[in-house]
């Protein structure tokens, strides 16, 4: 199947073609107009090898089980917000390890078409199972519904992992931004895998994180004291879906990673640009320096320009980083790294 999809198409009219309306609202969670009426050439369709992305989904599409629920009907009857929790199946390697993605999309929104499909088929490429995950996203006082969200899939996918021809053992997580967030949370005790008594990921891969909020809170307070009120205005909407319209500094910190890590935190991979203007690069610097001083393995790839949301980042010098996140994975699976 070769997919003719011309480059100007609109978000829109791309969900509607046959192929592709299944994931009609998953190429951008939460639409609006804005998103809608965008152009696929909006998001790099080079750099982030969209094309060959959008082939590699509809043919994994075409799966009966492409879509899985995580929810019960009687726990989204309780709850409507549960029925957007999917995982995207893209298992098409018998009995190999799995890795599941988070997009980002500053838990306003997912970003699959630019930071979950290229990265899944990328990862089937090399011979792993993805599965991509659809969290709650969308409102303030998120937290710690996206974390619940990947507590399920954990579990989830441990269950059925007979049933899907996959090994759950070594699973590793990757998520950019805001996903990086969410995949660095889950390595923590206080509020990751551990808290909900499920295995620790073999491995983090985190795309330009923003793991470290206590920076962004830092950056808010700055700007409130300096009356800098529409940079504040703007700040602050990202801190209220973790902490509730009222965030206190509290509420931020119980997550950022930096008031959480500790000695048994998972070896990572982190990817991220020097001139990335949406989540500074502090961000990973600080979450390096952080693993470094515990002796948890970290490999990093800073790139000199490549901006926010590069995904693959080909052409950009962030080009190469998947071969290598997906290298340092395989090697701690392997046990070349402890």
């Amino acid at each position: 199947m070769r997919l003719n999809i011309p480059e100007n198409i609109t978000i829109e009219d791309l969900g509607k073609l046959p192929e592709l309306s299944c994931v009609k609202d998953l190429l951008f969670t939460h639409l609006d107009d804005e998103k809608r009426k965008s152009r696929l050439s909006d998001y790099g369709i080079h750099m982030g090898g969209l094309m060959e992305a959008l082939n590699f989904t509809a043919e994994a599409a075409t799966k009966d089980d492409f879509i899985l629920p995580l929810y019960t009907e009687e726990e989204i009857q309780k709850d409507q917000r549960l029925a957007e929790v999917r995982l995207l199946n893209f298992a098409f390697h018998p009995g190999a390890p799995v890795c599941i993605v988070c997009p980002g999309g500053g838990y306003n929104r997912e970003w699959v078409l630019v930071e979950g499909y290229p990265m899944a088929q990328a990862l089937s490429d090399s011979g792993i199972n993805a599965f991509i995950l659809i969290y709650r996203a969308g409102y303030y006082g998120l937290f710690p519904h996206p974390l619940d969200d990947l507590a399920k899939a954990v579990l989830w996918l441990t269950q059925n992992q007979e049933r899907l021809s996959i090994d759950m053992n070594s699973y590793s997580v990757m998520g950019a931004s805001a996903g990086g967030h969410l995949c660095a949370m889950w390595g923590t005790e206080q509020a990751g895998s551990r808290h909900y008594d499920l295995p620790s990921p073999a491995a983090l891969l985190l795309m330009y994180p923003a793991a470290n909020l206590s920076l962004f809170y830092n950056e808010w307070e700055i700007q409130e004291k300096a009356g800098r009120k529409k940079e504040a205005g703007e700040s602050a909407v990202f801190l209220k879906r973790i902490g509730g319209e009222s965030f206190t500094r509290q509420d931020i910190e119980r997550y950022s990673l930096d008031c959480l890590i500790d000695d048994h935190y998972p070896p990572t991979f982190i990817v991220h640009a020097e001139d990335d203007p949406v989540v500074p690069v502090e961000n990973s610097h600080l979450t390096e320096s952080l693993l470094r001083s515990r002796g948890i393995p970290v490999q990093v790839h800073f790139a000199d320009k490549a901006g926010h949301s590069f995904g693959l980042g080909s052409g950009t010098d962030a080009e190469g980083w998947i071969k290598k996140a997906i290298e340092f994975y395989m090697d701690i699976k392997n046990g070349h790294i402890r």
